[in-house]
């Protein structure tokens, strides 16, 4: 059931009563891994609900070859098209187009994974100067990952091209403004097409 809100969209905080719901959880100090698969890991763990009722939760952390951050990327040319980059997802079983985007490394700030991901993806090159990181948030509420949003202006395209993974696949396509927010909004659209681009237009840099 959704929260009530105030008539603006603002959700309304119940009384106290409520609050107890969310506060009175309590979490095992031991967690399993029960499963990892490159990136990603599944985790169980046990859990006693507020109503004092023992339970099993799992969630996706990151695995052995990743940190727990991602960032995508909202590439801008000079004339202020945008550079996304379409995929095959597996997952889905159909091909997506995207934002560039990728895992963060160890002592890697979310603005130079962006660089990094940026040329290696689509082989654009970007000044440091001209990164934005907006912000952070929780793509998944069944993912313990925290991902960040940054906006590339007046990227270039490298002589030599992108420098993708060996596991990736990806082809390059450079829109307008109008034709990636279309895209964003398609009904196959991912997590790292949507949010970005709406998170770059409220910020004003489309």
């Amino acid at each position: 059931m959704l929260a009530p809100s105030d008539g603006d969209g603002k959700c309304l905080v119940r009384p106290a009563a409520s609050r107890r719901m969310v506060e009175e959880w309590a979490h095992d100090d031991e967690r399993e891994r029960v499963a990892t698969a490159g990136s990603l890991a599944l985790v169980r763990e046990g859990v006693v609900r507020p109503d004092g009722v023992r339970d099993e939760h799992a969630y996706v952390d990151a695995g052995d070859e990743d940190t727990p951050e991602a960032v995508a990327v909202v590439a801008l040319t000079p004339g202020g098209d945008v550079v996304l980059v379409e995929q095959y997802r597996p997952t889905f079983g159909e091909a997506c187009v995207e934002c560039p985007a990728g895992g963060v490394r160890e002592d890697e700030s979310f603005a130079a994974a962006a660089r990094r991901e940026l040329r290696e993806e689509t082989g654009y090159a970007v000044d440091r100067r001209n990164v934005d990181v907006l912000q952070t948030y929780r793509p998944m509420g069944v993912a313990r990952v925290r991902r960040g949003v940054a906006v590339a202006t007046d990227v270039e395209p490298l002589p030599d091209g992108p420098d993708p993974d060996a596991d990736e696949f990806l082809d390059v396509r450079v829109v307008s403004p109008e034709d990636a927010m279309t895209r964003a909004t398609e009904a196959n659209a991912t997590g790292w097409t949507l949010t970005p681009l709406v998170l770059a237009e409220r910020a004003g840099y489309l």
